[in-house]
């Protein structure tokens, strides 16, 4: 494992501190933990934008689409489906 040293402020320090004490963390494992999650969501959202524009080009090489209005009648079909699934009642109640 290697060692990083980054400058943070007095004030934010002190958010971590608090923070992490309230988590029963140390500071260096909040910190590591902070990271890591927000690497995750960097990572996640360059690869929505790659999907993203592997679909965009599709589109424009004339690959098939879906129409709205099918889209939209198909959404609302699920939106129905749930809720009929929320209001049902349990077997033998």
């Amino acid at each position: 494992m290697s060692t990083a040293t980054i400058r943070i402020d007095d004030d934010l320090r002190e958010r971590i501190a608090r923070v992490a004490a309230a988590n029963e963390q140390t500071p260096h494992s909040f910190m590591v933990r902070a990271l890591a999650e927000k690497v995750d969501e960097a990572e996640w959202t360059l690869a929505l934008r790659d999907e993203a524009a592997q679909r965009h080009a599709a589109v424009l090489a004339g690959e098939p689409t879906v129409e709205w209005h099918d889209m939209r009648d198909w959404l609302k079909r699920r939106v129905a489906e749930g809720a009929q699934k929320k209001r049902a009642k349990p077997a033998g109640k």
